[in-house]
């Protein structure tokens, strides 16, 4: 994936902000990765962080969640094309609202 992280990547090492990045990239790849896995529950899910290797997926519903799990192997591939050296888990959460601003 392309960004700051693959422009300046010793000055953010420097810095400090290489895990900042990376989990800035992998939280906004959620909407690109559910594309063509499973659109439909693009506006019922958001991703809020990505924290100790997990991604917290934020559903609207349990049928949402029940739903992702089916997909989970789909999405994880798709995260490690993009993100090959990143171990990444999912949690969803449920029952909570979904911040589209």
């Amino acid at each position: 994936m392309h960004g700051l992280g693959s422009l300046f990547p010793k000055e953010l090492a420097r810095r400090g902000l290489t895990k900042v990045v990376l989990a800035a990239q992998v939280v906004d790849f959620w909407p690109k990765a559910l594309e063509k896995i499973y659109p439909k529950a693009i506006p019922y899910t958001q991703a809020l962080t990505f924290k100790d290797q997990i991604l917290t997926v934020k559903c609207t519903h349990s049928a949402v969640s029940s739903e992702l799990q089916i997909y989970k192997d789909a999405l994880l591939k798709a995260y490690q094309t993009t993100f090959p050296r990143t171990t990444i888990q999912f949690r969803f959460q449920t029952g909570a609202k979904v911040n589209r601003e």
